[in-house]
């Protein structure tokens, strides 16, 4: 029987446990008989191929999912009338307990229940608005958020909402408006003027 003969009742393809040591089952061997290659397949190459997919179908989901979250923290998160005053509090001052923002918020007011800052600021924490330094026993508070996206982000949305998107309008209301003084109006001049040199 010649080479060629032999090759035609042989499979393209097996396993190598069948025809191969044990120390090439793992690998991806090639031989070549009279010229004709014949493919050998380890035993685990299928299944490692499959681990290494599913590896990057986990590795994409994760992207995907902290790419979206990112985006929900910039855009979603959007503070209330009572957490937008912790956080003017904490930018102003920096990290501060529990305690101190309450007596600051309620100086020279009605003052509310120390528990209801409390839970306010942990529900905060919750959102992401705060982060919380537990290493003293006495738990510090900082702003996560950052005061100039926040309030830019809030004025864009009262844009859209009460001025449909309209820049000019909102300012021609604010130059009508009767809390407007002559220094508001000083320095809303000085402004346009550097935005206007800095445009051309």
């Amino acid at each position: 029987m010649s080479v060629s003969d032999g090759l035609a009742e042989r499979p393209a393809a097996y396993p190598c446990g069948a025809e191969s040591s044990p120390q090439r089952r793992r690998v991806k061997k090639k031989r070549y008989e009279g010229g004709t290659a014949v493919k050998c397949i380890g035993k685990n190459k299928g299944k490692k191929n499959f681990l290494t997919n599913i590896a990057n179908v986990r590795f994409l989901s994760y992207l995907h999912f902290m790419k979206k979250f990112k985006k929900d923290r910039e855009d979603g998160i959007e503070p209330t009338k009572s957490e937008l005053a912790v956080l003017e509090y904490l930018w102003q001052h920096g990290p501060s307990t529990v305690r101190v923002v309450h007596d600051g918020l309620n100086e020279g007011k009605e003052a509310t229940q120390y528990t209801t800052t409390l839970k306010l600021m942990q529900m905060m924490t919750d959102k992401g608005m705060l982060e919380r330094d537990e290493t003293n026993m006495k738990h510090v508070y900082r702003a996560v958020l950052e005061e100039g996206g926040t309030k830019g982000h809030l004025l864009s949305k009262f844009i859209d909402t009460m001025y449909q998107g309209s820049v000019e309008s909102m300012m021609i209301a604010l130059l009508g408006n009767e809390r407007t003084s002559r220094d508001d109006l000083q320095k809303m001049k000085v402004l346009l003027a550097d935005m206007e040199k800095k445009a051309k």
